[in-house]
């Protein structure tokens, strides 16, 4: 046991480390954030968006059903609230949905998509996460294209 901080195996230096990543995440939150609002607030900017995530949805055979699913689902959201056909999302719902949207379409995200098979992993993972995090408003969203 470290007698100076009382914890074992407890290095200063990782700490640090930790602490210094734990804040490029927030960054890295934030940017996605930022741009994710730049991609909402223009027209022209989301319509791209939800066609390069068409077309990279209609080639991704590495997705799992469900998620691929669930993503299209995502993009047709987006697509509604754009042309004004459905307003009740919320801002920080789209925020997330969009920022998801963005990183599925990014090819060199964590892991590059052109990786045979774990190319999609991080991609399965943030959508995965994306949805989980907005399932309410999703089902809210599906039941009104229903009507």
């Amino acid at each position: 046991m470290n007698k100076k901080n009382k914890e074992p195996g407890v290095n200063h230096q990782k700490k640090a480390f930790v602490r210094k990543k734990k804040l490029n995440v927030k960054e890295e939150i934030n940017k996605v954030e930022n741009k994710a609002e730049e991609h909402i607030t223009d027209k022209k900017k989301i319509g791209h968006l939800l066609n390069q995530a068409f077309e990279k949805a209609d080639k991704s055979k590495s997705l799992p059903g469900k998620i691929l699913e669930d993503l299209i689902v995502l993009v047709r959201l987006v697509k509604a609230w754009a042309t004004g056909k459905y307003s009740k999302t919320p801002w920080q719902t789209l925020i997330l949905v969009v920022a998801t949207i963005l990183y599925f379409v990014n090819p060199f995200d964590v892991v590059p998509d052109f990786i045979p098979v774990i190319g999609y992993v991080d991609d399965v993972a943030v959508i995965t996460t994306g949805i989980q995090s907005v399932r309410g408003d999703l089902k809210d969203f599906t039941k009104w294209e229903r009507s």
